[in-house]
């Protein structure tokens, strides 16, 4: 259907053109006619200017300079008007940035564009009950990453939990690999498994999805930065905030998903003078049920962005790529 549409509009466009090629003659013709009609014309006008007497032509001197006079006037009385108008929208423009939140995520996902690599890290604190069974989590990530056409990654994890020992990871991503150290081995399998370890990255594409939710964001003003802050319940929330989560989600969980009452707390924090964004909040509180049971969820994330476009490169250290062993 694409490529259909496509060649219909190319044939539109040659039409116009052969159109336009077939008229030119004709209009050539047409401006040489009032080309001669107003040579014709001059000439006579000017033969007529001849016989007239000094103070006539003196008298039209004058009423030719007072046209330009009022000429020039009404430019510069336009161009002044055109300046104003100007000022105006751009004095409008400030003002949606510094109200709207749907204003500023839009400035902010056109700055995040421009973002090639930065620094993400923060911590999640979750305290779940599943079954009866309560498991309380902490969960520490840093990363150095470059964003773009392939997604290049080192990070550090470390797990604390109340049933069972700490865990430290390190994770390493290219286009070609996805490195994974756990419990002092090295694992290497495809770059997809990796989806899970940018899921707290928010980017471009999401603060753009979240430009058509701007009337539910408040917007608090700051010395340096805005902070855009959402509350909500069940559907909407998980529409706007995990709405981009749903890709990772396995069958298992996703009834727990669909089955979530949740209310909680979203916000954004974005700089003023860059309009990165530089740190996000989210709390919330939920019950749900499915395949893996009944369960009480609350969760607190706190994550932060910083050394933007600081770093050119990220290398897979070559002891990594010998130590690692192939996951099938």
């Amino acid at each position: 259907m694409k490529k259909l549409i496509g060649f219909i509009l190319i044939g539109i466009a040659l039409l116009l053109m052969t159109a336009c090629s077939e008229d030119e003659p004709a209009m050539n013709n047409t401006n040489k006619n009032t080309v001669e009609e107003t040579d014709a014309t001059s000439e006579e006008d000017n033969e007529a200017k001849a016989e007239q007497p000094d103070d006539v032509v003196e008298t039209d001197k004058k009423a030719k300079q007072q046209n330009e006079d009022d000429s020039n006037q009404s430019n510069e009385q336009s161009n002044t008007d055109d300046t104003n108008m100007e000022e105006t929208n751009q004095s409008d423009d400030t003002t949606a940035k510094l109200t709207d939140a749907a204003a500023i995520l839009r400035k902010s996902s056109e700055a995040m564009k421009n973002v090639e690599s930065l620094y993400m890290g923060g911590t999640t604190v979750s305290d779940a009950i599943i079954n009866d069974v309560e498991r309380i989590e902490r969960i520490h990530v840093d990363a150095d990453m470059i964003i773009g056409g392939h997604n290049t990654l080192h990070q550090t994890v470390k797990i604390e939990a109340n049933d069972e020992p700490d865990s430290n990871m390190e994770m390493y991503l290219n286009k070609e690999m996805y490195y994974l150290k756990e419990n002092d081995k090295w694992l290497s399998m495809e770059p997809e498994y990796a989806v899970n370890n940018l899921y707290n990255t928010i980017l471009n594409e999401q603060l753009s999805f979240y430009i058509d939710y701007g009337s539910l964001y408040q917007v608090i003003e700051e010395e340096d930065h805005y902070i855009l802050s959402y509350s909500g319940t069940d559907e909407e929330f998980k529409e706007i905030v995990f709405g981009a989560g749903q890709k990772v989600l396995n069958d298992f969980f996703r009834d727990f998903y669909h089955n979530m009452k949740v209310t909680g707390t979203y916000e954004l924090t974005i700089d003023k003078q860059t309009f990165y964004l530089t740190s996000y909040l989210l709390k919330y509180e939920a019950t749900t049920s499915g395949a893996a049971g009944k369960g009480h969820i609350y969760e607190k994330s706190e994550f932060s962005y910083s050394n933007f476009n600081a770093y050119v490169e990220l290398i897979v250290p070559q002891e990594v790529r010998e130590a690692a062993e192939p996951v099938e």
